[in-house]
C-alpha cells in the first residue's frame, strides 16, 4: 500500500470495525486482542498522531519565530548594557580626572604634632622653613586642616594635615624638597583621589 493511501485505509478500517474498538491503554486487554483488533488500535494511534503533526509543525514555527524575536531583543539589550557600561566607565574616569585636577595644589604632611600652639597655617609655614629650608615669603595657603578624628587617648596625636596652596608652583617646590625628610619623622605626599591612591598603593 502506498504511503499516500494509508490514512484512507485506516479510516475505512475504523469505520468497518467501530463496534470492536478497544482501548490500548490497558496492556492486558491489548494482549488478549486478536490480530485485527490490535492492528486497528495501532492504526487509530497512527491516525491521531498524524492529525497532530500539522499543528505541531505550526507550533514549532511559531516557537522559532518567538525565539528569534527574543534572541534579537536580548542582543539589543546586551548592546545597550555594553554601551551603558562604557558610558559609566567614561564618566568615572572623567570624575577621577576632575578630582585629581582639583587636588593638584594639595599636599599631605605627616608627623606634625598637634601640641603646638600655632594655628594650622602657621604650623605649616614653620615646617616648610625649618624642615625643608624653603623661603615661604609669597606663598599663599588657601586652607589647611587635619584628617581623621581626634583620639583623646593619645597624648600627642599627629593626624595628617591637608594643605592647599593657591599656586601650583608652590606645591611643586615643596614636593621637590621632600627628599630632605628621608630620615626624619615627617613625610610629604601629593593628595590624590581615593581611586588613584588605591591603585598607587597596589603598585607599590
Amino acid at each position: 500500500m502506498a504511503a499516500s493511501d494509508r490514512p484512507t485505509a485506516f479510516k475505512q478500517c475504523n469505520e468497518n470495525r467501530k463496534g470492536k474498538k478497544m482501548s490500548s491503554s490497558n496492556t492486558e486487554q491489548f494482549v488478549n486482542m486478536n490480530i485485527d483488533d490490535k492492528l486497528l488500535c495501532i492504526f487509530e494511534k497512527i491516525n491521531s498522531v498524524e492529525d497532530k503533526i500539522p499543528q505541531c509543525r505550526s507550533d514549532i514555527v511559531r516557537a522559532n519565530k518567538n525565539f528569534k524575536r527574543i534572541e534579537d531583543r536580548v542582543c539589543a539589550l546586551e548592546q545597550v548594557c555594553e554601551w551603558q557600561s562604557e558610558m559609566d566607565r567614561s564618566m568615572c574616569y572623567h570624575s577621577i580626572d576632575r578630582n585629581a585636577r582639583d587636588m593638584r595644589n594639595n599636599i599631605i604632611i605627616y608627623g606634625l604634632s598637634e601640641k603646638m600652639s600655632y594655628n594650622d597655617r602657621t604650623l605649616v609655614i614653620r615646617f616648610l622653613e625649618n624642615e625643608l629650608e624653603i623661603e615661604t615669603e609669597g606663598m599663599m595657603i588657601d586652607r589647611a586642616h587635619r584628617l581623621g578624628r581626634i583620639n583623646c587617648h593619645l597624648n600627642d596625636q599627629k593626624r595628617p594635615m591637608i594643605v592647599r596652596f593657591r599656586d601650583y608652583v608652590d606645591t611643586e617646590t615643596i614636593l621637590a624638597r621632600a627628599l630632605k625628610l628621608k630620615r626624619s619623622l615627617f613625610g610629604i605626599d601629593r593628595q590624590y583621589p581615593k581611586e588613584i591612591a588605591r591603585a598607587r598603593k597596589e603598585l607599590y
